[in-house]
């Protein structure tokens, strides 16, 4: 029981850093196309409604599974998102 919960803990640590990064990447859109960096927005690999809904995805896959763990667990992906 303890491995599923670290491999929970450690795939809901994955999913916030990938919404962490989707949500730079909405807010950061334009010091990105400044500063020539190919990210998604930048090159029109994804569209803002896209990387909005992966974001989405994202948060809510890392607070379901954080929320299996702990209690405690959730409340600090809860924290983490929103820094």
């Amino acid at each position: 029981m303890k491995r599923l919960a670290r491999l929970a803990t450690v795939l809901a640590t994955f999913f916030a850093f990938q919404a962490s990064v989707a949500i730079n990447d909405i807010f950061d859109e334009e010091g990105d196309r400044i500063s020539g960096e190919a990210r998604p927005l930048v090159s029109g690999a994804l569209e803002r409604r896209e990387l909005i809904g992966q974001a989405v995805v994202f948060s809510l896959t890392s607070l379901l599974l954080a929320l299996n763990v702990k209690y405690s667990t959730f409340l600090f992906m809860v924290l983490a998102l929103l820094l």
